[in-house]
């Protein structure tokens, strides 16, 4: 498995400078903003992660990884269980820079809310891991090229899940919005990233199921 991720984050360091840039751009857009300024970007560093895992998966392809990692001392779990785990790194890494810059911005701005902060982090795991789980199965059935369209289905459900949840929560993450429900309903904050942690966890297996069946 240490040899898998270390090949994974190689061609990361190799051909990702143009990715980070990107991520970086969308990471400002996305933190800086509200779900009033458009929820898609709000979520977007969300998605834009997902798509450097499914790269990965790309590049694989294009090289025969996939073919060539049969003869390796390899299971399909370790195989499918190092993308699963690079993209969760990733995640985790951009949840942080992401709640980092809003935070930073809410002090700047002197309109800190701890309950704010709770509810766009809670949101964004819960949407990384339906966008993250959706799309992945379908990639390790067919391969990246087929498995194209289930991907872009996903980001299209994605961006629909965020609208949905802009507004539902009142279109905008206000401290007001995001207070009430801290008082109403608490637990909602930690039901949603356990509901995701579930999809990812589920999804992992499928892709372990579907990737056996497409090298029998």
């Amino acid at each position: 498995m240490k040899g898998l991720l270390y090949k994974d984050f190689l061609v990361l360091r190799k051909n990702g400078v143009f990715m980070l840039f990107a991520y970086l751009v969308f990471l400002l857009v996305g933190a800086l903003g509200t779900a009033s300024d458009g929820s898609v970007f709000v979520f977007y560093p969300c998605f834009y992660v997902s798509l450097t895992a499914v790269t990965l998966l790309s590049y694989d392809e294009h090289y025969k990884w996939d073919e060539y990692s049969r003869v390796f001392p390899y299971t399909t779990k370790q195989i499918v269980g190092s993308n699963y785990l690079v993209a969760l790194i990733l995640q985790l890494c951009s949840l942080v820079l992401t709640s980092g810059v809003k935070a930073l911005k809410m002090v700047a701005t002197n309109s800190f809310s701890a309950e704010e902060l709770i509810a766009f982090l809670a949101l964004s795991l819960f949407v990384s891991a339906v966008f993250a789980s959706f799309s992945r199965p379908f990639i390790f059935r067919f391969g990246v090229s087929k498995g194209r369209l289930f991907y872009y289905l996903a980001l299209g459900v994605g961006m629909g899940l965020s609208t949905l949840i802009a507004g539902l929560f009142s279109v905008e993450f206000s401290p007001e919005t995001a207070h009430i429900i801290s008082v109403g309903a608490p637990i909602l904050w930690l039901v949603l990233p356990i509901i995701g942690g579930l999809l990812y966890v589920g999804s992992f297996f499928l892709s372990v199921a579907f990737y056996k069946k497409r090298y029998g």
